[in-house]
């Protein structure tokens, strides 16, 4: 129970904290990047008056303007004080046009004049700019104007609204030199442009880990939240770009509700809430009211314009619930989770409740000059502690991953140690057998020796069974010789060591030239032109030659060849190991490098491992082997080992 209580403590303080943060960031934003807090000369009555120094940094022209509504007679106002022209002294309704009207004055410009620049901002009606009645900019053109200001200048602005619940000009537009003004309007592209970007980035992250985690739903609700946070952040790069329509406006209007639906959805997730019903209620609820935003601002505003003062109190009235949604349901899932990165995750959703209500507050009191919107700030914060999430969630991976790597490392040295012991065991009983079979194995063979030679009153079912007896004990002698070919292969327990080819192959012509002279037979073995080296153990490599040729020499006759030829490939050596002697049947050759395999009679030895040893042999070096014969004509084993690195 007391840890429950300081984990909830705990959660509450970190919230707290987070949040005074949060509204020390936005205090900021509306403090040193608004329009409306510049520092700049007022107008005044259709008059805007300023110095050359004011031109130092850039101004908006917010006040005295003077506003025409459908011809009537013109009245001052400020940008923004009337969302739609019904609102304005002569409208009647939201839908007309109207004339806004200031001239700029500037007390100490140079003779010659000086050249100035006018920011259009968003405007979602059409509109035409005249500069002294001179036609500069209208709906589609670049939104940065840039004159030479000789004396009195008049600014006149003309819209005309047909479909937006926003009538006329809305936002102050920027002015100043050229300098500033770009400034300000490449900051917004940068900031927007990589807001964008990062998101796509982690939208996609969020799909990829949606999939990877066997469909856990908070991953693909973030990615949704996280693009109909973009679609909300995307209306700057939309008028750049001269794509603004009301098919547009509708989408934005959706994404709005989207994104606040998908927020309850992670947080809900992220704070283990999830068995609570009403919870899907809302979330369909939203879904729905997002639905008829689009329908609203795509339909119903278009044809029935008295229904937009109604819409706008919807929208106020919805983001103070969402508000309070959110930060109930966050507070609820602070008090149910004591996972960092769920306390991250909604943390987010805080920021952008925050952001919600933050927008209701101060609505026509901010408007970014350099940087964004406080919901579009917090669909930023949410795609930087997702990411955040990524890189915990990665490195918490990557920890277990080390962990159970060195579990496994252990397991495994533990397991060879115990398989060491076991091969080591077998080792010594297969050797004590046949060292202990020798003797009594002899021993047969020789009372069966006696009793054949001295045919001491055997008839011929008896003489029968005897011989059946001597072949099995030559087979039994046969696998006791093969069980010691293999233990003394198995001591072999040198390091491997670099060998030299050349080397290696004079030692093995220089053990087996005799044999081979005996038998009437011609070995001939090849030198590299460019010696080279292998790194193997010597002792194998020696038996795996010796096998081979013992093998050529069983089945080659009088005057016939053996013949060696070594070749290097990019990094192997290839062995070739020829003879011209009676060759393997098709049918037998898949068979040779079997254990216990052999050509050979039980009366004609052999113990059926030399082939299969010269395997083993070959394989232990990573190399492979292979047999080319004909009946008649010979047999060719070619052996390619891997060169020692250099």
């Amino acid at each position: 129970m007391k840890n429950l209580i300081n984990r909830r403590i705990g959660s509450y303080i970190i919230t707290a904290v987070f949040t005074i943060i949060l509204f020390l960031f936005f205090f900021h934003l509306v403090s040193h990047d608004n329009k409306y807090t510049n520092e700049q000369p007022a107008g005044y009555m259709g008059q805007f008056q300023f110095s050359c120094e004011d031109l130092e940094s850039p101004m908006f022209l917010i006040d005295g303007w003077m506003l025409s509504v459908d011809g009537h007679k013109e009245t001052e106002t400020f940008i923004g004080e009337y969302s739609d022209f019904s609102y304005a002294p002569g409208g009647t309704s939201p839908f007309g046009k109207a004339t806004y009207r200031l001239t700029l004055d500037c007390n100490d410009l140079p003779e010659n004049g000086k050249i100035l620049s006018i920011l259009i901002p968003e405007i979602f009606t059409d509109y035409r700019l005249y500069i002294n009645d001179q036609l500069v900019s209208e709906t589609g053109d670049s939104h940065i104007v840039n004159f030479n200001m000789t004396g009195s200048t008049t600014l006149k602005l003309e819209t005309e609204n047909k479909s937006h619940y926003y009538s006329g000009l809305y936002y102050p537009p920027a002015f100043g030199t050229s300098e500033t003004i770009d400034k300000i309007h490449i900051s917004r592209l940068f900031i927007y442009t990589a807001v964008w970007l990062s998101g796509i980035i982690v939208a996609i992250l969020a799909f990829v880990f949606y999939i990877w985690k066997r469909r856990e739903k908070i991953f693909a609700h973030f990615a949704f939240m996280c693009i109909s946070g973009l679609v909300c952040c995307i209306h700057p790069l939309i008028w750049q770009i001269n794509l603004s329509s009301p098919f547009f406006y509708a989408v934005e209007n959706m994404a709005k509700p989207l994104m606040i639906a998908e927020a309850i959805a992670v947080t809900v997730l992220a704070g283990g809430l999830s068995h609570l019903k009403y919870i899907k209620v809302i979330y369909s609820c939203l879904i729905c009211y997002a639905l008829f935003e689009f329908t609203a601002v795509l339909f119903i505003i278009p044809s029935h314009p008295e229904f937009i003062s109604l819409h706008g109190y919807i929208v106020q009235a919805t983001g103070l619930m969402c508000w309070l949604l959110l930060s109930v349901i966050a507070g609820a899932g602070f008090a149910n989770t004591k996972n960092f990165q769920s306390i991250l995750i909604l943390l987010g959703s805080c920021t952008i409740g925050l952001s919600v209500l933050w927008n209701i507050l101060d609505n026509n009191l901010f408007e970014p000059i350099y940087t964004m919107w406080q919901s579009e700030w917090a669909v930023f914060i949410n795609i930087l502690i997702f990411s955040a999430v990524i890189i915990i969630h990665n490195g918490k991976i990557v920890e277990e991953n080390k962990l159970l790597n060195n579990h496994l490392e252990f397991l495994v040295e533990k397991r060879s140690e115990e398989l060491t012991t076991v091969i080591n065991e077998r080792k010594r009983f297969f050797s004590d057998m046949a060292h202990n079979l020798k003797s009594p194995i002899a021993t047969i063979h020789g009372f069966i020796s006696l009793i054949q030679q001295h045919n001491i009153g055997l008839d011929d079912e008896l003489c029968g069974y005897i011989s059946i007896i001597k072949n099995e004990n030559l087979e039994m002698q046969k696998r006791v010789q093969a069980l010691n070919e293999l233990n003394s292969f198995d001591r072999i327990e040198e390091p491997p060591e670099l060998i030299s080819i050349n080397r290696l192959l004079d030692q093995v012509k220089k053990s087996n030239a005799a044999g081979a002279e005996v038998n009437g037979i011609y070995l001939t073995i090849c030198r590299l032109s460019e010696d080279s080296y292998i790194c193997a153990q010597k002792e194998k490599l020696l038996i795996m030659f010796e096998n081979l040729i013992f093998n050529a020499l069983s089945f080659t006759p009088a005057e016939g060849r053996i013949t060696i030829t070594p070749e290097l490939t990019e990094n192997q050596v290839v062995f070739s190991v020829k003879d011209n002697g009676s060759g393997i049947d098709p049918e037998i050759l898949p068979y040779i490098f079997d254990r216990f395999y052999s050509r050979r009679g039980p009366e004609e030895g052999g113990s059926g491992l030399g082939l299969y040893i010269v395997k083993l042999t070959v394989e232990e070096l990573n190399g492979k082997i292979t047999c080319d014969s004909e009946p008649g004509k010979g047999t060719e084993f070619v052996i390619t080992i891997p060169l020692a690195d250099s």
